[in-house]
């Protein structure tokens, strides 16, 4: 009797998860509707610039990792003063940055999706905060590209778009089977 009541169990179970499916293809369409996949593209004359404020001891003419423009009145004088990042570049990191220079540091940023790594040149951001901040994103990066022309003297300047798909990076199989964690102390 113990083990029909069981063998019972396990088939409404086994049931219960099948009828699931039906959904399943809903939810995996909502989870792909919630992140939106940024790609940067074209940097022809080296990484994307950043704002921020302009040293008083620079000298602008004789520096080829910085810009200040002259921006018409009513201009945002935050976006005047433009520099090149130096270091290791990933493009999640430098969209951090560059958000959170903008005003916008609410942002969350991601570097993967379900625990594989995105490629460097792309990034992840939850599609509801990207919508939220695009048109400050749009303004400021349209200054940007003004920054980046301006200091590479060329006519192309770097783009983000949505990407259809995610690209991951190739990881060592070691990674899959024992991937990085976080110390729970550090939590």
């Amino acid at each position: 009797a113990h083990l029909a009541q069981m063998a019972q169990s396990v088939a409404n179970l086994v049931q219960l998860t099948v009828s699931s499916f039906g959904n399943l293809e809903s939810l995996c369409e909502a989870d792909q509707n919630f992140y939106t996949v940024l790609s940067l593209r074209t940097c022809p004359q080296g990484r994307p610039l950043l704002p921020g404020a302009c040293p008083l001891s620079l000298n602008l003419g004789e520096d080829p990792w910085c810009v200040l423009l002259d921006l018409p009145e009513g201009a945002d004088p935050a976006f005047t003063f433009w520099f090149r990042p130096v270091g290791d570049f990933n493009f999640p990191n430098y969209l951090f940055l560059f958000l959170a220079a903008i005003g916008c540091p609410q942002v969350q940023v991601f570097s993967s999706i379900d625990g594989r790594p995105l490629v460097p040149y792309q990034a992840v951001v939850r599609r509801s905060q990207w919508m939220a901040v695009n048109s400050s994103f749009e303004a400021a990066w349209k200054v940007h590209k003004m920054a980046y022309r301006k200091l590479n003297s060329t006519k192309h300047a770097p783009t983000i778009s949505e990407a259809k798909t995610p690209r991951f990076a190739e990881v060592p199989d070691s990674y899959l089977d024992d991937p990085p964690s976080v110390p729970l102390k550090s939590l």
